[in-house]
């Protein structure tokens, strides 16, 4: 749903849409619902990273590509900003619901609401619900 609201929109983007919609309009869109959404070319960056390492997107031919293909819509990135990149670790939010451990990330991502909706929802008979 999110895809075919933002669609419009970027539309009217030339520079911006045929990317969007090579990536996340399969078929040219709309995105019907339990469409699977495949994307070959991510997958081959993903398996990229995992078989050069990290280095591949931080200071090597990714970082540099990715760098070049924003320079080229006007953005300001540069190898350096991504060299500067430090991840860090944080622990994960977790609940436990009717015997399962939900895992979320931390904030300031928004999943915690979904754990605080699972807790209350534990106390309601859902099965004995019409």
């Amino acid at each position: 749903e999110e895809f075919n609201e933002q669609a419009p929109l970027l539309a009217a983007s030339p520079e911006l849409y045929p990317a969007f919609s090579a990536n996340y309009l399969p078929d040219g869109g709309p995105v019907k619902l339990g469409q699977v959404l495949r994307q070959a070319d991510l997958a081959g960056t993903f398996a990229e990273i995992a078989a050069k390492g990290p280095d591949h997107l931080y200071r090597g031919a990714l970082g540099e590509r990715i760098v070049g293909h924003l320079s080229g819509l006007g953005g300001k990135m540069n190898m350096a900003d991504l060299a500067a990149v430090q991840p860090r670790w944080r622990e994960p939010h977790a609940v436990s619901y009717r015997g399962l451990d939900i895992h979320v990330p931390p904030p300031p991502c928004e999943a915690f609401q979904f754990l605080l909706s699972l807790k209350i929802l534990e106390g309601f008979d859902l099965g004995g619900l019409s």
